[in-house]
């Protein structure tokens, strides 16, 4: 094919599909001007013939693109259709990550609480242990302080008893008895 010819069928590979219908037209118009019908067996010109084969062979390359972009337009929907399912796959698991990141939070924030308030009661019962500790010695000391004076008061009576000598009489009229 002449360089000529190859860019005419480049060219008409890149017509719109409309501009192809009219060209085809035009040359049934030319052909029918030169008073030869498609019908008959005349013979056409090869000048003509092989215009009409570019462009037959054009229109055929330029709807074998059409499809060849249609089918890649559709894979590239494919793949858009792919890419959006994944981004919002994407987007739920950025909401359950959020979500869960909130409810960690929240835990945390009740294990913080939780120890705070551990915390707390541990201070109270070591405060309460103390007084406790406190209460009991306090008790302790008011008991030893009784048995003293009980004695004292035991040993001052018997004093007074012995003083008085009743109850030792007692005593010992039990003891001869």
């Amino acid at each position: 094919m002449s360089e000529g010819k190859v860019a005419l069928l480049v060219t008409i590979a890149r017509l719109p599909e409309e501009a192809i219908i009219e060209l085809d037209e035009r040359i049934g118009e030319l052909l029918r001007e030169v008073n030869i019908d498609h019908d008959n067996d005349e013979l056409i010109s090869d000048d003509m013939m092989s215009t009409f084969n570019l462009l037959t062979i054009g229109y055929d390359a330029a709807w074998t693109e059409v499809e060849r972009l249609s089918e890649a337009l559709a894979g590239m929907h494919k793949e858009r259709n792919k890419v959006l399912a994944a981004l919002e796959e994407s987007q739920q698991q950025v909401k359950t990550l959020k979500t869960e990141k909130a409810l960690l939070e929240g835990e945390l924030g009740q294990a913080e609480a939780y120890k705070h308030f551990e915390a707390e009661r541990t201070k109270e019962a070591q405060s309460i242990n103390r007084q406790l500790a406190e209460a009991q010695q306090t008790i302790s000391r008011q008991r030893e302080a009784l048995e003293y004076y009980a004695h004292v008061y035991v040993a001052h009576e018997r004093l007074e008893e012995w003083d008085n000598g009743k109850r030792a009489r007692a005593a010992l009229e039990g003891a001869q008895s």
